[in-house]
């Protein structure tokens, strides 16, 4: 009889098991990457801007496709939503994310990893850092850090 009450508890204990977490990665589908749970991680994603993107501007969408799975209004507010972490990622790097907002109601609409030696992308990253103070999306320590970093990049 403690045989086949622990045969049940082992059923039972099998059948309520979560399956093993799979780690994210980037997979290419035809002849577009995506990513393999199809939801947004700030560390592949900074991954696919230094990989494929070559330093050229990326559309918000062709973001929320890589990211998300689709190119859909929603997803597209996702992966902006995601850019100040994306931000933080790639200058825990040593990179920088230079981001255009000309977008509906100054939304961001295109983002490429910052060419230093560039004015325009110089601007941009330097937008990007005064907006995330203003929004308290980084702390004054990690702001002035970040312009220091910035700085000794340039020079």
């Amino acid at each position: 009889m403690d045989e086949a009450t622990g045969e049940a508890q082992n059923a039972v204990t099998a059948a309520t098991a979560k399956p093993p977490r799979i780690k994210p990665a980037l997979v290419p589908i035809g002849n577009r990457w995506v990513i393999s749970t199809g939801r947004w991680n700030d560390s592949l994603m900074a991954d696919y801007l230094l990989d494929h993107c070559n330093g050229e501007w990326t559309k918000v969408g062709h973001l929320a496709s890589v990211g998300c799975g689709a190119n859909t209004i929603p997803n597209k507010r996702r992966a902006r939503s995601r850019l100040s972490p994306l931000f933080m990622e790639l200058r825990s790097r040593g990179h920088f994310l230079a981001i255009r907002y000309d977008g509906e109601n100054g939304a961001a609409s295109e983002v490429k990893v910052a060419d230093l030696a560039s004015e325009e992308d110089r601007q941009n990253v330097m937008d990007k850092l005064r907006r995330m103070k203003k929004r308290k999306e980084m702390s004054e320590e990690q702001y002035e850090k970040t312009v220091a970093l910035l700085h000794a990049k340039v020079c």
